[in-house]
């Protein structure tokens, strides 16, 4: 049996006959991810985006532990929702949780999904612990102790099981399907034709999970894709609007949109019709965009 790298706190993975393996994790392998005191920001936020980082360089990295309810297969799906409604890609109104890839099942059933994350707003975990009361989503801490505290209970984490969220919803497929050029023209009409700036995201690709944001081979494979797609879009929006006024790899001022792997911006009557690739940091979504300046 192969093994493949192993990723603290997240369990180890093996290769047989092509399918990959989840070996199991401790209960105090989980406490000793979840409870460390700080976490390092990513180098990468350096140089991939151009807002201001906190004075210090590490911040307090909150924990906190939700009730699944039965449509939220694996914490990526309570992400993405909470996403939806506070992440905004240029000022990053709020930061997001990141999905830890086991969940804690109780002595009685109860699923429970991990949420951490690098609190680089204050109000950021307060904003998510709203999000939960206006979901009906009971939440609560796992103690450095090891008791998992959910309003007047208190459920010992050792006596519960944990299970990979790969058993309830398998990982999604590398391969990023292509759009076809009809129907990106027809997106860029509808923009264009808005009296407002605007923009919609064409591809999208969430990471997983933590081993999903560290694989580089995936993140190179999920870059080729978003690039080699872009390529295909880029080609059709200059069939019918001419060469791009403008390409690069860097934010732009036209372009309101962080993590700018590549851009193309049109420039169509008064108005500048722009395609993007983003990928601001390794846990964040790999996104295609486009969009209208006014």
């Amino acid at each position: 049996m192969e093994h493949l790298p192993r990723v603290p706190g997240d369990g180890s993975r093996s290769s047989v006959g092509g399918f990959v393996v989840i070996m199991a994790i401790t209960h105090d392998e989980i406490l000793a991810k979840l409870t460390l005191p700080w976490i390092e920001i990513v180098p990468s936020r350096r140089t991939m985006s151009k807002r201001s980082l906190p004075a210090q360089a590490y911040e307090s990295s909150p924990i906190v532990i939700v009730q699944a309810l039965p449509a939220d297969k694996t914490s990526l799906d309570l992400c993405s929702r909470f996403r939806q409604k506070h992440w905004k890609p240029r000022f990053n109104d709020a930061h997001v949780p990141c999905g830890n890839a086991w969940q804690i099942v109780t002595p009685s059933g109860e699923r429970l999904l991990i949420f951490s994350w690098v609190n680089w707003l204050r109000n950021s975990r307060q904003m998510f612990e709203d999000f939960c009361r206006e979901t009906n989503h009971e939440f609560g801490t796992l103690t450095p102790n090891g008791v998992v505290v959910l309003g007047a209970r208190q459920i010992p984490f050792r006596d519960c099981r944990l299970t990979h969220e790969d058993q309830f919803r398998p990982r999604p497929p590398v391969t990023i399907r292509k759009q076809s050029a009809k129907s990106i023209l027809a997106k860029s009409d509808t923009l264009l034709q808005s009296r407002n700036s605007k923009v919609q995201d064409v591809d999208y690709r969430e990471l997983h999970d933590d081993d999903e944001a560290h694989d580089d081979e995936l993140q190179g494979q999920l870059q080729s894709d978003f690039l080699a797609n872009m390529a295909f879009y880029e080609k059709a929006l200059s069939v019918k609007f001419g060469t791009p006024a403008e390409v690069g790899s860097k934010e732009h001022k036209s372009i309101p949109i962080n993590g700018v792997v590549r851009y193309a911006i049109w420039t169509v009557g008064k108005k500048r019709l722009y395609l993007v690739v983003s990928h601001e940091d390794r846990e964040l979504p790999w996104v295609t965009y486009l969009g209208v300046t006014v």
